[in-house]
Order: structure tokens, then sequence, then C-alpha cells
């Protein structure tokens, strides 16, 4: 069992998790190709010090926004099929809901901004 897995079943059974770091940066991704551009942008991230998770299953978007909200994520990182064919993302403050497109070149500085 992953370790990601077993906090989602401990977090399920009401066990809580102490997390003393918050995440700035949940990467949400969608597809093969958003997979391929999500993962290099996440070690970038964490190059500069982001507080990031990753999500690099298959659940649905829905399912990965809940856990975003979940782990009380500053931001997610929404990489879909058409979003990955464009280069972009969509950026989603988790505490307001609003959300906006951001070039994929540009979304570690524009992270680096916000927090």
């Amino acid at each position: 069992m992953g370790v990601e897995r077993l906090i989602d079943a401990m977090m399920d059974k009401g066990i809580s998790v102490v997390n003393k770091d918050k995440i700035d940066l949940y990467f949400i991704q969608l597809g093969d190709d958003a997979k391929k551009l999500a993962l290099p942008l996440s070690i970038q991230a964490r190059e500069v010090g982001l507080k990031i998770l990753s999500s690099f299953g298959t659940p649905s978007m829905k399912t990965q926004l809940k856990k975003a909200s979940r782990i009380g994520a500053k931001y997610a990182a929404i990489i879909g099929i058409m979003e990955a064919k464009k280069g972009i993302c969509i950026l989603k403050n988790m505490e307001n809901g609003t959300q906006e497109e951001v070039s994929l070149d540009k979304l570690v500085e524009v992270m680096t901004d916000h927090v």
C-alpha cells in the first residue's frame, strides 16, 4: 500500500493525520499528456521551495479536487487533455474558488508570487 493510500484510508476511518506543512499546490491531471507535463512541473515547484502534492493515479477530477480540498491545499493546478494541448493549466484558489488560466512555463513563477 502506498503512503497516499494509507493516509486516505486513515482519513476515511476518521483517524486524523497531523500535517505540519500546508500544501501550497496540488497537481490534478487527467490523461497521459497531462501526467507527462505535471511531473517535471512538480519537481520544479519543489526545487523552489513550494510544498506540493501530485495525483498521478487515474481518479476523476471531482475526486482529485475533493482530495485537494480535504488536505487543505491553497491552490490546485488542473491539467486536463485540452489544457495539456494548449500548454496551460487552470490554477484554482481552493480558499475562495477563483480560477485563472496560467501558462505551464509560468506556473512556478506565478505560484511563488501567490504564496
